[in-house]
C-alpha cells in the first residue's frame, strides 16, 4: 500500500483507492466502506489496514499511516437574511489565521464566498488556504424561519417583447397570494394562484413608472414577505 500523503486539517472524506491488488477491505479508524472521514478520525495518526484474500483462501494484510495535522485557520459562517429581491438569504464566510489566499468549496457545489441566494436545507464549506490547508464547518441550517422566494424585482410593460410581464411562479408550493401597492398606499394589483403575471396595469390603465410594494402570502401565512417591485419605461 503505497503512503498517504499528510493532512493538513480535516476537510471532506475520501475514498481510500490506493490498496493493490484491487478489490481488498480498508479498516481502521474514521473508515467506512472505504472512506476515510477525517472529521471521525480527529488529529493525529491513524493506522489504515488493507486486506487481501485470494480465490484459495489466502490473506495478504498490509499497514499504512494517515496523518492528520492541526492547522492555524480558524473560519466561521453567518446566516445574512437580505431584502429578499434582492438577494434571500446569503451565507458570508470569514476567516483568519493560515496563510495566503482562502478558497470556499461549498457543499451545493458552489466555489467562492459568500453564498448567495441560499435554500432552505443544511450546508457545508471546506476553507483551503495557500498552503493547501484546510477547515471544514459543517451543519449550516437554512430553515424557513430565515427563508426567502427570490422575487424579480423590475419589469418594462412596453410591447417590445422583452421583459413585458411580472412574472411569479410559485408552483413549489400549493398558493400563493399577492397584492401590490403605490407609494401612496393604494392597492393596483392583486392575485392568487400558483403561476401569475401581471402587466403593469390598473383598471386597464398603464401605471406610471416607478417602485410599487408588494405583500406575499404563501400557503395562508406558512410563509409572508415584502419587498419593491419596480415598473421601468
Amino acid at each position: 500500500m503505497p503512503p498517504f500523503d499528510t493532512l493538513c486539517g480535516m476537510g471532506y472524506p475520501f475514498d481510500l483507492t490506493n490498496g493493490v491488488p484491487e478489490g481488498g477491505v480498508y479498516s481502521g479508524t474514521g473508515i467506512t466502506n472505504g472512506i476515510f472521514d477525517p472529521i471521525l478520525a480527529g488529529i493525529g495518526t491513524h493506522s489504515v489496514t488493507y486486506t487481501f484474500t485470494e480465490a484459495n483462501g489466502c490473506i495478504a494484510i498490509a499497514t499504512g499511516e494517515i496523518v492528520i495535522d492541526s492547522n492555524d485557520i480558524v473560519a466561521s459562517v453567518s446566516i445574512v437574511p437580505e431584502i429578499c429581491a434582492e438577494g434571500g438569504i446569503t451565507l458570508v464566510g470569514s476567516t483568519y489565521g493560515g496563510s495566503g489566499f482562502y478558497i470556499y468549496e461549498w457543499s451545493n457545489g458552489y466555489i467562492g464566498n459568500p453564498l448567495q441566494y441560499a435554500d432552505t436545507g443544511t450546508y457545508s464549506v471546506i476553507v483551503v488556504d495557500g498552503s493547501n490547508c484546510v477547515s471544514i464547518i459543517p451543519d449550516i441550517v437554512v430553515n424557513e424561519d430565515v427563508a426567502c422566494i427570490e422575487m424579480p424585482n423590475s419589469f418594462t410593460p412596453n410591447n417590445d417583447g422583452t421583459n413585458d410581464m411580472w412574472n411569479l411562479d410559485f408552483s413549489s408550493y400549493s398558493n400563493g397570494s399577492i397584492q401590490v401597492y403605490s407609494k401612496w398606499g393604494n392597492l393596483v394589483w392583486e392575485s392568487s394562484g400558483t403561476m401569475l403575471s401581471w402587466d403593469g396595469t390598473y383598471n386597464g390603465q398603464i401605471l406610471p413608472a416607478g417602485t410599487y410594494y408588494y405583500i406575499l402570502d404563501i400557503d395562508n401565512g406558512t410563509l409572508t414577505q415584502n419587498g419593491p417591485v419596480t415598473i421601468v419605461k
